[in-house]
């Protein structure tokens, strides 16, 4: 009896301690966590110093971006971030290294604006509206005011730090997805096959050295798009396409339409057919002589790359299947 009261009087600090510790880090789906809660639990008696680490799955970050005049992003309630504390850190003394005004930080979430000092700020004339969330950014600007290329290659930088790998630029403005990609690129984060706009006024305007690895990355996304072998190949798609055609030439044939069925079929197509034709041959030394000769031209084709031993029994099929011996 005295056991189970220890272990009722367990559960309940566990659960109030589990019910805290959700509480503190913002997290939904308690099912995730109670199994390496309760082992923590079990061992320290307390849950104070439990850390949940989230998966990044994808660690893809989506960068949206608006402009005045067009509609905002929607509403959502402010993002519990684990990095919320370097992006505030990060955004300061970028503001601090570029003299700009240090941004003021709503108090739930990571949600400010960039000006240039206090007189722009009177004037709500800003650089850009932030608002981070778990997987990316919404960011704002005024129209036909693009932020200068040090606030792309800040906000990259922050996405590297708090963990990114990967990211996805949403915008209507060419210009402003270009330099976004452009300082991706050149934080070291991959952008896909997202290609890059040399010829846009604002790209022509970045250093040369980054101008060539957007070059370099342009055509690297060329070279694989038009590679055949980023294409899957189905061993079995020739066959099927000779079978294809052949059966159309027995439609066009019962249809006299005698052209075009001989007009059908590749030179390669006919030679293939033919090979067929033989192989299914009634006489079987027909059948045997074209076999022999198809086992000889695989049998030289190893020969190559043999070692001693081997090339000697592939010399004595060779000379087996040439009706040099018995």
């Amino acid at each position: 009896m005295a056991d189970e009261n220890k272990q009722a009087d367990n559960d309940e600090k566990f659960n109030a301690a589990f019910q805290e510790m959700l509480k503190r880090n913002g997290l939904e789906h308690p099912e995730e966590y109670e199994k390496k809660a309760r082992e923590y639990f079990r061992e320290h008696g307390n849950l104070d110093d439990f850390t949940i680490v989230l998966d990044k799955q994808e660690e893809t970050s989506a960068i949206n971006h608006t402009e005045e005049g067009r509609q905002d992003q929607a509403e959502n309630k402010p993002a519990q971030l684990e990095n919320e504390q370097l992006i505030k850190d990060a955004w300061k003394k970028y503001c601090e290294d570029n003299n700009l005004l240090e941004p003021a930080f709503k108090d739930e979430g990571v949600d400010f604006t960039l000006y240039k000092d206090e007189a722009a700020k009177q004037k709500d004339d800003y650089i850009a509206k932030m608002k981070y969330e778990s997987n990316g950014l919404n960011v704002k600007t005024q129209k036909d005011k693009l932020p200068d290329f040090t606030f792309f290659q800040q906000t990259a930088k922050v996405e590297k730090d708090r963990g990114m790998k990967n990211l996805k630029v949403e915008s209507e403005n060419p210009e402003f997805k270009a330099l976004m990609l452009a300082a991706a690129l050149e934080a070291g984060l991959s952008i896909g096959k997202e290609q890059i706009d040399l010829n846009l006024a604002a790209v022509k305007k970045l250093p040369q050295e980054l101008q060539d690895k957007i070059t370099k990355h342009n055509e690297s996304i060329e070279t694989q798009n038009a590679a055949p072998e980023n294409t899957p190949v189905n061993p079995h798609a020739k066959t099927q396409e000779l079978r294809d055609k052949i059966e159309k030439i027995r439609q066009l044939k019962n249809e006299k339409k005698y052209k075009e069925a001989d007009e059908l079929l590749t030179p390669e197509q006919v030679a293939e057919q033919k090979r067929r034709g033989i192989l299914r041959s009634k006489s079987p030394k027909v059948t045997e002589e074209i076999r022999n000769k198809n086992r000889i031209a695989g049998l030289e084709k190893r020969q190559k790359t043999a070692s001693e031993p081997q090339q000697k029994i592939i010399n004595d099929l060779i000379a087996k299947y040439r009706g040099n011996n018995s």
